[in-house]
Formats: structure tokens, C-alpha cells, sequence
């Protein structure tokens, strides 16, 4: 015989089934969703932006009409608040959300010998990544997903 706190405990069990099911279509569609909107849009921020696809360091709010070093610079300073003493050397990182792989690139030059793994939703920011870091010639430095 089944004692009812078992039943109980099924029950909820059972009942839960259903939301995480959703939970997990509810995130793939969300993945698909946001891959679909970078592979319509990224050759527009590529052509405005560069290779770097996010916002740049802008000290105090100051103005700087060189914002593609603007995004160098907060790379640079990313990396500085990781290893403020400068004595990180790395022989691989991951770039989660790596665009068209432009942060991905900075750092395997910067710590020469390092290699890059840059992971994106998006199948044709991975595919731009890729041609970048061909051209870059940093191939054998960097591997986009």
C-alpha cells in the first residue's frame, strides 16, 4: 500500500513536469529568437561598430569620438579588474556572447599564445568571427561556436 505522503509527494512531482517542460521550450524559443535577431542585424552593428560589438569605456562620462578604441579600452579594462596587479597570463579563455569575435581577438593578442573560444547564438556572428580571425590571422588562436 502507498502511504498518502507518497502519493502526495508523486503528485507534486508529476504536476511540475508540465512547467519545467515549458521552461524549457520557453528557453529555446528564446535562444532561437535571439540567434534569429543577431543574424538580421549584426552585419548592420558590424559596418557601425567594427568588430567589437558592445558599448566602449567612456571615463566619468566624458566624450570620445574614437569609440572603436572606446571598446578596446573597456576590454582592457574588463581584464584590469579581473587582474588588477597584471600578472594573469592566459593560455585559454571563453568569450561568452563573443559577436563577431572582436573581444575574442584582443585578448589572444594581448596574452600572446593564448587561445580563444568564442561562443555566440547566432549562426552568422560565429561565421563572421571566424572570417575575421582567418583574416586576423589568429586561426589557430581562435575557435567560434
Amino acid at each position: 500500500m502507498v502511504s498518502g505522503r507518497r502519493v502526495s509527494l508523486l503528485f507534486v512531482f508529476l504536476s511540475a513536469i508540465p512547467a519545467c517542460s515549458r521552461v524549457l521550450r520557453e528557453d529555446a524559443e528564446l535562444k532561437k529568437g535571439i540567434a534569429h535577431f543577431y543574424d538580421k542585424s549584426s552585419a548592420i552593428w558590424e559596418d557601425i561598430w567594427g568588430e567589437h560589438m558592445h558599448h566602449g569605456w567612456y571615463p566619468n562620462g566624458t566624450w570620445r569620438s574614437d569609440h572603436q578604441q572606446a571598446q578596446v579600452d573597456m576590454i582592457d579594462r574588463v581584464l584590469l579588474f579581473a587582474d588588477p596587479e597584471g600578472k594573469f597570463s592566459a593560455r585559454t579563455a571563453v568569450d561568452v556572447g563573443c559577436g563577431v569575435g572582436g573581444s575574442s581577438r584582443h585578448i589572444a593578442r594581448r596574452y600572446g599564445g593564448s587561445k580563444v573560444k568564442g561562443i555566440t547564438l547566432s549562426p552568422y556572428q560565429c561565421m563572421r568571427a571566424r572570417v575575421r580571425t582567418e583574416e586576423a590571422g589568429l586561426s589557430d588562436r581562435g575557435e567560434f561556436r
